[in-house]
């Protein structure tokens, strides 16, 4: 779930959904501008050629305009490679 979209203007929100099993990560939002997500599951994702995060975010060289531009709350991640991880060039 997610997006390669303008970094700039993209919006993100994400409420109860499930994803597991997915061949990269269960929910990629590196580009988006601002992101909400909340209660949602990653279960095993990134099992055949993939990265395997449950939740990627960030893109450290983006600026954002917001003061807030990622927002993760009552989420579970289980049996990914990474739980949880911040998208940079070099990971």
């Amino acid at each position: 779930v997610g997006s390669n979209s303008n970094p700039t203007k993209s919006k993100f929100y994400v409420k109860a959904c499930r994803a597991w099993n997915c061949s990269d990560d269960g929910f990629d939002f590196v580009a988006e501008s601002y992101a909400e997500v909340d209660s949602c599951w990653a279960i095993s994702n990134g099992r055949l050629e993939g990265d395997g995060q449950g939740f990627k975010y960030g893109l450290v060289s983006i600026e954002s305009p917001l003061p807030l531009s990622k927002r993760i709350t009552n989420c579970i991640a289980a049996f990914n490679i990474n739980g949880f991880k911040e998208y940079s060039k070099n990971a």
